[in-house]
């Protein structure tokens, strides 16, 4: 099984989002003149705090978009793991938040976050003591929705269910879907697996809570980008190793966080953007400690922190059909394509799309784009599976 790379084709081509369909149909690389268009120019500016490396860039495409070489100039790639240690040890939990803290209100604050919103009636809803919103598609007032259970992304250690509202209230209204957007706590105050538990009591909650909430309790996904893509995993094979793995049908691995490589592979094979996102890697591992080094060994020892990396026979018992999304540019492109390869050769891939010329979560900012892509082609894999629409062609 061979993932196609979109990065990977002659630069003069038209560059397009590649799908690797698994439950969903036959691989196919689908292209279509809104994808073509766009994707040249899906890029993030350094305002938004991503930064990007020049030999990354030329090795994957031959070609450096002029917004790009701008975020370039100010960057610098550790040449080893001890000065990727160094650059990264003075940093901490929260002056990555403080730094992050603008951005995000920005993507919130745009125009078209403020539409999704408009889309959507929000609730606050309590889930044994864990604070939730709950957005359900202003369209569906009254009728019996499947719900997905929503994961911010943040590290582990940063962001909040308000923070990622308007991605939440999209998903709502482009599936038909009540999403619950959980408040999950946060390290290093909160020590791995605290975030899991909390996730748990909201995905029993909304089984227990399913006739208030106007839900269909047999049909829930769970989902997250990055941390959160990571946590929803993790739930997801707790939940079937406590025998409760038929509550979820779904699970959303959205550019979801593994660290395991950056921690354990030689630093000469991490290739541009993956050697400085070693530091932020290490930092994410730290703070899921709770910035304790014997009880970081013990979770690396048990594999707890890495739920991603399992075996075929794994992913058959313990998790339910899996939709795997990355960007050409994503310091975690490499662990999605691996996650990718076992759930297909497991029969548990729904989907596995990546997104050319885009770095990594570019979707919170809703005016990039191929944002609207990311969000209709969620849609289309949650209808598939939990409304058992016909996928649509991209």
């Amino acid at each position: 099984f061979q993932l196609a790379h979109p990065c990977r084709t002659n630069a003069s081509r038209s560059r397009s989002t590649t799908r690797q369909a698994g439950i969903m149909g036959d691989t196919e690389s689908q292209n279509s003149n809104e994808v073509g268009k766009d994707s040249v120019r899906l890029v993030a500016t350094p305002s938004t705090g991503f930064v990007f490396q020049s030999e990354y860039m030329y090795e994957l495409t031959g070609e450096v978009h002029p917004l790009i070489a701008e975020g370039m100039k100010a960057a610098s790639v550790p040449a080893s793991r001890e000065e990727c240690v160094r650059a990264w040890a003075p940093r901490t939990a929260q002056s990555i938040r403080d730094m992050y803290r603008p951005a995000l209100a920005r993507f919130l604050a745009c125009d078209p976050a403020k539409q999704a919103l408009e889309q959507v009636v929000t609730d606050s809803f309590m889930f044994e003591g864990v604070h939730t919103l709950v957005h359900r598609p202003v369209s569906l007032p009254n009728r019996v929705l499947p719900a997905l259970v929503y994961l911010h992304g943040g590290g582990g250690f940063m962001g909040s269910a308000e923070d990622w509202q308007h991605c939440c209230a999209r998903l709502s209204s482009e599936a038909g879907v009540v999403v619950v957007n959980v408040n999950y706590r946060l390290a290093p105050e909160n020590p791995f697996p605290a975030a899991l538990i909390d996730v748990e009591k909201v995905v029993r909650g909304v089984v227990a809570e399913a006739e208030k909430l106007g839900v269909d309790p047999d049909k829930i996904a769970l989902g997250g980008d990055s941390a959160g893509g990571h946590h929803a995993v993790a739930v997801a094979r707790r939940l079937a190793r406590g025998g409760e793995g038929q509550l979820i049908k779904l699970v959303l691995a959205m550019s979801a966080m593994e660290t395991k490589m950056f921690r354990e592979s030689p630093f000469e094979e991490l290739v541009g953007t993956e050697r400085d996102a070693a530091g932020l890697m290490g930092l994410c591992d730290r703070c899921m400690s709770g910035e304790d080094e014997n009880r970081l060994e013990q979770l690396i020892s048990s594999n707890e922190l890495h739920p991603m990396v399992l075996n075929t026979g794994e992913a058959e018992k313990e998790l339910p059909p899996t939709l795997v999304v990355t960007s050409e540019f994503d310091f975690l492109r490499r662990p999605s394509e691996e996650f990718a390869k076992v759930l297909k050769d497991a029969g548990k891939l729904a989907d596995f799309i990546v997104y050319p010329g885009t770095p990594h979560v570019f979707w919170l900012n809703m005016n990039s784009p191929l944002a609207g892509d990311v969000y209709r082609h969620t849609a289309e894999v949650i209808k598939k599976v939990l409304f058992g629409v016909a996928l649509e062609s991209s």
